[in-house]
């Protein structure tokens, strides 16, 4: 009797391990399922994009220190996923891991198959260290969720909105001009300098969202602005005036006339540093 209740508690103990194990090995990760990765804009050419709800990541629970309930980042990631589609289009990989020394008691930053942060991980599993520049490049709006989520030197969070986003950039050393919707002047902004704008969006009429959303203004020409949406989609069922044009699902155009109806309420114009 004894020895059977030994062997069951190994083959228990090997069952729970698995997880672990397999998540220990990111490389073993089912990236085929990846919905992030590049896209490449008209006039800028190759740019990184992460989406909020890509499959690696889309259940994994982003939860602020006073929520009771527990939030899905594919539903609550579309902040800090645009910080992290702006910030890894001006910076190298090597430079993204810079936000390590910035961390809550100098944790560093860890991700688990059930959640992005310290605050719920049920610890059935082990947590995985995002060192590397590669980690950092892979999971890079995941370290931008944990950080705006309470993972900060400053033990501050920022839920639903863009607090914080300024104190971000200065620890990663860029220059940005804040503003309230005057996407023509950050357009040509970014024409001149190479800024990209980190925007916050609503309204009625809006494509994006019934709530709010971010998005990323990447490129403009004479006739359109482009933009990295954080949600990557194949289709707007919200856009009841036809104003996306999907250029490759996470990158759509918005005709300049038709943009006073996105319902831009924050931007930040975030200059490349200087060499």
């Amino acid at each position: 009797m004894f020895v059977r209740k030994l062997i069951a508690v190994v083959l228990l103990s090997a069952l729970m391990l698995q997880p672990a194990l397999a998540w220990n090995a990111v490389e073993e990760t089912d990236w085929s399922q990846s919905i992030s990765g590049y896209v490449e804009a008209p006039n800028r050419g190759r740019l990184r994009y992460y989406a909020q709800n890509d499959p690696v990541w889309a259940t994994m629970v982003y939860r602020f220190p006073h929520q009771d309930y527990e939030p899905r980042f594919s539903g609550a990631g579309c902040i800090p996923s645009a910080l992290a589609n702006c910030i890894a289009n001006l910076l190298p990989p090597e430079e993204l891991t810079r936000l390590s020394a910035f961390t809550h008691r100098d944790e560093g930053f860890f991700i688990c198959p059930c959640s992005m942060n310290r605050l719920n991980c049920d610890g059935s599993h082990t947590r995985y260290h995002i060192a590397t520049a590669e980690d950092f490049d892979r999971f890079f709006c995941l370290v931008v969720g944990s950080y705006l989520s309470g993972n900060n030197e400053i033990n501050d969070y920022a839920c639903g909105t863009m607090h914080l986003t300024a104190h971000l950039l200065e620890l990663y050393g860029f220059s940005f001009d804040r503003a309230d919707d005057d996407i023509f002047f950050a357009a040509q902004e970014g024409a001149d300098r190479g800024a990209l704008t980190i925007l916050m969006v609503a309204g009625d009429d809006c494509p994006f969202t019934t709530g709010s959303h971010a998005l990323v203004l990447c490129d403009a020409d004479s006739e359109y602005f482009y933009f990295l949406d954080s949600f990557y989609r194949e289709e707007y069922p919200l856009d009841r005036l036809h104003i996306v044009n999907i250029i490759t699902p996470g990158l759509v155009a918005v005709p300049r006339k038709e943009a006073h109806r996105l319902g831009i309420y924050d931007m930040y114009i975030v200059y490349p540093p200087e060499k």
